[in-house]
């Protein structure tokens, strides 16, 4: 015979586990999973969080940054001797806006004279600034069947509004007909109306 206590202790089950009770719910047609009150509340707070938090660049209305490349070249034509080559940078920077120069690349072909090739000392860039102020650029030489020396330089110069800038280069013995190409690249900060 079987003791009342034996028999308490057959039917004592373990706890069922969550998912046991999800697949006992399920099977019985009561899904609940979902459509409780918390998991709606949890849901809705999380599409608010998003819709808060999400980025706002593309509606907001400011400043827009558009490219700006410019150049400019020269066939020298002018004495041995005299000032350095310079040409002015085209297009121009837009009227009344902040301009932002990264790249420089100048190349400059420098033929030769009797006395020798000549040597370049630097080559800059002018113009942008009410100040004077001027950002030199080194060459380093190219390899060819003419004289060329190249400069490239990564920078972060600030054109002030409605200026215009200037190509420069000096160099020793520069041959009459020595030509020089400038290119710049960047971007103006255009207002959103």
């Amino acid at each position: 015979m079987v003791s009342k206590r034996s028999a308490e202790v057959q039917n004592i089950s373990r706890p069922e586990t969550f998912w046991e009770k999800v697949h006992t719910l399920k099977s019985a047609g009561k899904s609940r999973i979902g459509k409780t009150p918390l998991t709606i509340g949890t849901v809705a707070a999380a599409a608010l969080a998003l819709g808060i938090f999400a980025p706002k660049a593309a509606y907001a209305k400011g400043p827009v940054q558009q490219p700006y490349t410019a150049t400019c070249s020269i066939d020298g034509q002018n004495p041995p001797g005299t000032p350095p080559l310079s040409c002015t940078l085209s297009p121009p920077p837009p009227p009344n806006v902040e301009t932002v120069i990264q790249s420089v690349d100048i190349s400059l072909n420098v033929f030769e004279l009797s006395q020798g090739p000549g040597v370049p000392l630097y080559a800059s860039l002018t113009g942008y600034s009410a100040t004077g102020a001027q950002t030199y650029v080194p060459f380093t030489i190219a390899p060819g069947p003419t004289i060329i020396w190249v400069a490239h330089e990564l920078t972060a110069i600030n054109v002030e509004p409605n200026r215009t800038v200037q190509c420069n280069a000096v160099e020793l013995n520069l041959h009459p007909d020595a030509i020089l190409t400038c290119t710049v690249s960047g971007y103006f900060i255009q207002q959103e109306q």
